[in-house]
């Protein structure tokens, strides 16, 4: 299942966008929105332990019509990921009942 889903495609991209692409990322495994009258502020951080503060790592401003194509591009990429998970969880799920 996961050999299938490594295939897709993500992404388009032209040359000058290659770096923005590929480039080194910050891991992030918490996410906050705050709509603003400047768009939507999506900010990212990560959390380790409990008992230590959450880490901010970065944040963007998306113009509102930027963050809804953002929304459309997530459930497309996510959709056949979502999809593949459901499928397992149904399978777990028969194995234990």
């Amino acid at each position: 299942m996961a050999d299938e889903l490594r295939d897709t495609v993500q992404a388009t991209t032209v040359i000058p966008d290659i770096d923005a692409a590929i480039g080194p990322a910050l891991f992030a495994n918490r996410f906050f929105v705050t709509m603003t009258p400047a768009g939507a502020r999506i900010a990212f951080a990560e959390t380790v332990f409990t008992d230590r503060p959450t880490a901010f790592r970065s944040a963007v401003v998306l113009a509102f019509q930027d963050a809804i194509e953002l929304k459309k591009l997530l459930e497309s990429m996510l959709k056949p990921i979502e999809d593949a998970l459901a499928a397992q969880q149904v399978q777990e799920t028969r194995k234990d009942g």
